[in-house]
């Protein structure tokens, strides 16, 4: 124990201004003897609730081969009269079908330990309390459900936060506060950062996150200023091709009104592309705009169709929207009946209890878009996913999870990475199944970081 303890103190010193990848066993050092407890809580955001709604398309619903979704958009026929008493009979119309290409994206979590951490963590409670690699393995499922949740959140380019207009040229990077400021961020995670065109022009580490104001203003520390970064810059995941990346299709692809680009090789100028939508031009929500946008929803698919999928429809929005349908001008009383116990008066809502709007259910996640409220049918969420590709990678065929690192001077080091990877996308099966509220504002109380 003596020996781990010096070389741990020795580690200290040689990283204690470099940036940190917590590989190495000084990294782990709170989990040394010195620490009592058993239950070591996380602090990083692993939210992944979007990403859950979303199941895995059978080969009845989408080729396996070629990833072709199928979808009919007119059941054909042509209605009208004729003349029976020796008329003519009209022609007739055949139905009418498109397809939707989905392409999985590869996506790939990568983790490292040293030499020494991996011993150290052998050593069971006679040196550490908490085995660190055996944690960091478990949790690497966790760590790639969260970023996928994460690239579910935008568009199809990566974007995960884009720099505000108030940046001041230093390592503390001001990010725009609509729709995500830096809640798609990760503290310790590596970034591409691309100029206001999406070409790529350095790497960054996120060194600290504050994004807990929703409403004054997130910002993010990275390790250096990279050249010329104003605002309007971006940041999205390392490996995804600058200029005109493609990346993971999010809500903001898969439930849009935009009447430009395509979706999933479809024109979206075609009718049946552009889902159903309401612009709340920055207004917060109110039960008018809701009945206005069901109404729409309704008008798109016909009130037979809507009614069917009902049943498993759910709304999802940032959390901060619900304050909005607190503060309407409510109160609530609890009245307690049986026994000696008095009325009980409720200062706020029932966090605990489902939160509903026009009946049906609503997800709320920190990750989610604060400006948005998004009306989504589960039946019609897809998934689609190479076979086989969920799964640790081993190393050259040699049956170890672990690849060793080669340094610039051509010896291996005693560090190690272990590497899980997927392939996946997200399409919807019906655009008129999905709608959106957009344009949302948020109750002013969320401008006061205090």
């Amino acid at each position: 124990m003596d020996f781990y303890k010096v070389v741990l103190r020795r580690e200290r010193r040689e990283t204690d201004v470099a940036i940190q990848d917590f590989a190495t066993a000084a990294a782990q050092a709170p989990l040394d003897l010195q620490v009592v407890q058993d239950d070591v809580e996380r602090t990083q955001n692993m939210d992944s609730l979007l990403e859950q709604q979303f199941s895995l398309a059978a080969g009845s619903d989408i080729g396996m081969q070629d990833y072709r979704h199928p979808i009919q958009y007119n059941v054909g026929g042509h209605t009208g009269g004729y003349q029976p008493d020796g008329g003519s009979y009209p022609q007739g119309l055949g139905p009418g079908y498109s397809q939707f290409v989905v392409a999985p994206v590869p996506v790939i979590s990568s983790f490292a330990a040293t030499e020494l951490m991996q011993r150290i963590s052998k050593g069971g409670k006679e040196v550490t309390t908490i085995d660190p690699v055996a944690r960091m393995v478990a949790d690497a499922k966790m760590k790639h459900a969260h970023a996928r949740d994460t690239y579910l959140q935008g568009f199809n380019q990566g974007v995960l936060g884009t720099v505000d207009a108030t940046y001041g040229g230093t390592t503390v990077v001001q990010m725009q506060n609509v729709s995500f400021g830096a809640r798609l961020l990760d503290l310790g995670e590596k970034y591409q950062v691309t100029d206001a065109n999406m070409n790529v022009v350095d790497t960054v580490q996120v060194l600290d996150v504050q994004k807990s104001s929703i409403g004054a203003g997130d910002t993010v520390t990275i390790d250096h200023v990279p050249n010329g970064m104003a605002a309007g810059f971006n940041f999205i995941p390392t490996g995804v091709t600058g200029g005109q990346p493609l990346w993971v299709q999010g809500l903001q692809y898969i439930v849009s009104p935009s009447n430009m680009g395509d979706y999933d090789g479809v024109d979206r100028a075609t009718s049946w592309v552009q889902a159903p939508a309401l612009n709340a031009t920055n207004g917060t929500a109110t039960l008018g705009m809701v009945s206005v946008f069901n109404a729409r929803q309704q008008q798109a698919l016909g009130t037979e169709n809507w009614s069917d999928g009902a049943r498993d429809a759910f709304w999802y929005t940032h959390f901060a929207q619900r304050t909005t349908a607190e503060t309407l001008g409510f109160a609530k009383a609890m009245k307690i009946i049986g026994g000696d116990a008095q009325d009980a008066i409720d200062l706020g809502n029932d966090t605990d209890k489902e939160w509903r709007i026009s009946g049906r259910k609503v997800l709320a996640e920190s990750t989610a878009a604060i400006d948005k409220l998004y009306s989504l049918r589960k039946s019609g969420l897809r998934m689609v996913r190479y076979p086989g590709s969920q799964k640790f990678i081993p190393f050259a065929g040699s049956g170890s999870l672990w690849w060793p690192r080669m340094g610039e001077n051509g010896q291996w080091l005693s560090e190690f990475d272990i590497m899980y990877q997927d392939s996946s996308n997200y399409y919807g099966k019906l655009p008129w199944w999905n709608g959106v509220i957009h344009a949302l504002g948020i109750n002013p109380a969320f401008a006061d970081a205090a």
